[in-house]
């Protein structure tokens, strides 16, 4: 959450589970705690805005109940005046074609975007409601363009090259069926995943929304439990050499996957992909096994 007060030190005296940034006042509330983000609301009227990945940190590493939480976001936001911005960089037309914001229907007030959204060259980009986004754009007044609009300045705004990557990224979503072929891959790497950690009786789960899958060593089923304990359990089970075993044995069975714990599908993978990347897990964990890592 964002502001201008000068009452943060006094706010977070009575909220201590809060960090607070001396340098840009902002507050960074405890995960999935709606209860914490209407305290903050409540006991100070000057803040600006919340800002969040729309299906949890990390692209749904740390899950929450996205429909619940979100909305409930969205209410506190409406009542309080205050701009509720979804960080859509990487789920941007990869939650769906319009992002975890059109699959979920929870509209913020403005998206952060990037990636996709520019074809995978540099360049990002700003939507949102155009009361807010008009700030940017000039009018041919002289009093508002020169005095009164918010200034944009950038060294790649409008880069042809990006620009042109971007929109043909995004014609082909809009018109073939990326999203579907994308997705069907991640579900049969998330059921042949967990298919080889119940096998192998090793404690783990995979887990994740659309093509953006995780695993964890904790035990669980992280596409329905939710609460500031599941993600201390996998937060917990991330921080252990077994997950560094894996990554490795892994890429030494030439699978590479995103940090040490994600896997992101995309369209042009096929179930022979899937099938190699399964094969290369089993064998990674039973190697890490052997080694008495778990």
């Amino acid at each position: 959450m964002a502001g201008t007060t000068t009452r943060w030190r006094a706010l977070i005296a009575r909220l201590p589970e809060f960090r607070w940034n001396p340098g840009a006042a902002w507050l960074l509330c405890p995960p999935v705690t709606l209860d914490a983000v209407q305290q903050a609301m409540e006991r100070d009227t000057d803040i600006a805005a919340i800002i969040l990945e729309p299906t949890g940190a990390h692209y749904g590493q740390l899950p929450f109940d996205v429909v619940a939480y979100l909305s409930g976001l969205r209410d506190l936001c409406d009542r309080h005046g205050v701009v509720l911005i979804f960080d859509e960089v990487v789920t941007g037309f990869r939650a769906s074609p319009g992002g975890a914001q059109v699959r979920f229907g929870i509209s913020p007030d403005l998206t952060t975007m990037a990636k996709i959204v520019a074809g995978a060259l540099p360049g990002g980009a700003v939507g949102g409601k155009s009361e807010i986004v008009d700030m940017i754009a000039q009018r041919g007044d002289p009093d508002w363009d020169n005095t009164q609009r918010v200034y944009h300045p950038g060294t790649f705004n409008g880069n042809p090259l990006s620009a042109v990557a971007g929109a043909t990224c995004l014609e082909l979503i809009a018109a073939e069926p990326i999203n579907q072929r994308a997705d069907a891959m991640a579900a049969r790497l998330k059921t042949g995943l967990n298919d080889v950690f119940s096998r192998m009786e090793v404690s783990g789960h995979a887990y994740g929304i659309a093509s953006m899958i995780h695993y964890t060593l904790a035990e669980g089923d992280f596409d329905r439990e939710f609460g500031p304990e599941v993600n201390r359990r996998i937060k917990s089970a991330a921080a252990t050499p077994a997950v560094t075993a894996i990554k490795r044995g892994l890429q030494n069975r030439g699978i590479d996957i995103m940090g040490r714990d994600a896997l992101l599908v995309s369209a042009t993978h096929v179930e022979a992909d899937i099938d190699q990347t399964l094969a290369a897990f089993e064998a990674t964990l039973a190697q890490v096994r052997d080694e008495g890592l778990f």
